[in-house]
């Protein structure tokens, strides 16, 4: 490994550290929030994010089967929990995002005093303040933000028990307080998202309820949001909203590829080459590559927009990519790659000027080059 590769290799890591023990991390409940308005990673905007949080799934699932990390592990476990827990809509599919702030104040729900902490915690109080920088003065504004920045090694068995039963008595406190609203409307291409990252990690860590979830979801959008070859982008209660963009397409041919993947049922293949066949009905640019809207979809819009440089989300023009790079592997037929050096080309020069903010379309292009196929028999 090359030092450009360790410095990065290192960057990736510590960041994930750095997020996973500070105030992003809900060390309660568990889920990232939105975004940190520090440098250190302490305060957060309190808004947890449906999509955020299946990318950090994802991700520290990915970085796990190297690393091997135990932090790493357990904020996978936990993140998920919390998603299971109070992301899920009586339909089996995902809600959007809770809000930020209850009680008219952001951050309400999640900060402590310190004494609310001796009283709860007795004994232990004071062993769990050490690890959670729980002070008198606190953190921010006055309150304390739970966070392990200072020390973010984890400690051996017997200590971090004795911090899951002090936390645990925390949980069961904050649960009396008035929580943040959840928006509980679906959205397609987060779902996409989440249910990719279900699959990803039931096989990192062989947990089946994990994969059962992301096939109950899967069905969901396809039940309520699916019509033939099409897809809506959002409902609210089981009712269908807007159109479908790409973002919504390429994200759950992905979480369709995926389960295909890892489960061999064939149906999810299929439909994922149904959307792909959409994409390329109503979206396909003259030029290569695909845009955000469908073709006659939005009769407002002065022009279609076209990128694939990623956003909060990755975009749907690199998600594409992977997508048929991998059908192309998995099948062999040269349409799917075709397609795929077509899109990947049409974005190549800015991508090559700009890489880091076209990560996706680059490991979709390196997974459609560069890819080991390994055949097992018997």
């Amino acid at each position: 490994m090359c030092s450009s590769d360790l410095a990065m290799d290192y960057a990736v890591v510590h960041a994930l550290e750095r997020m996973s023990q500070g105030g992003l991390y809900d060390h309660l409940g568990g889920g990232y929030a939105r975004y940190c308005v520090d440098d250190t990673w302490l305060v957060p905007h309190f808004e947890k994010m449906l999509y955020d949080n299946a990318l950090f799934v994802d991700l520290l699932s990915t970085v796990w089967r190297t690393k091997r990390t135990k932090l790493f592990e357990v904020r996978v476990r936990e993140t998920v929990a919390w998603a299971l827990r109070e992301m899920l809509t009586a339909e089996g599919a995902f809600a959007a995002s809770f809000d930020a702030d209850s009680e008219g104040e952001e951050g309400k729900f999640y900060v402590w005093d310190e004494a609310d902490v001796d009283y709860l915690l007795g004994p232990n109080a004071a062993a769990f303040k050490a690890a959670y920088d729980v002070t008198a003065a606190g953190n921010w504004e006055h309150k304390v933000i739970l966070n392990r920045l200072h020390a973010p090694a984890l400690g051996d068995a017997q200590a971090e028990a004795a911090l899951t039963l002090s936390r645990a008595k925390l949980f069961a406190a904050r649960s009396e307080r008035v929580a943040p609203d959840r928006d509980d409307k679906v959205l397609v291409d987060w779902n996409g998202l989440m249910i990719a990252a279900l699959v990803n990690a039931a096989m990192t860590f062989g947990e089946r309820t994990w994969m059962t979830a992301a096939e109950r979801a899967f069905q969901a959008i396809v039940r309520i949001h699916g019509h033939e070859t099409e897809l809506a982008h959002s409902s609210f209660k089981g009712q269908r909203g807007a159109q479908g963009f790409l973002d919504d397409y390429a994200n759950m041919a992905r979480a369709a590829l995926a389960l295909y993947e890892a489960t061999g049922m064939a149906d999810c293949r299929a439909q994922a080459e149904r959307w792909l066949e959409t994409i390329e009905a109503r979206f396909a640019a003259p030029d290569g590559g695909y845009y955000f809207a469908p073709k006659g979809g939005d009769d407002h819009l002065l022009v279609r927009p076209r990128h694939a440089n990623d956003g909060p989300q990755p975009s749907g023009n690199g998600t594409a990519a992977g997508v048929l790079a991998r059908l192309y592997l998995l099948s062999g037929e040269d349409s799917f790659r075709t397609r795929a050096e077509r899109l990947i080309t049409a974005f190549g020069g800015m991508a090559g000027k700009h890489p880091v903010a076209f990560a996706t379309l680059l490991n979709s292009f390196e997974t459609l080059v560069s890819a080991q196929q390994i055949a097992v028999t018997g």
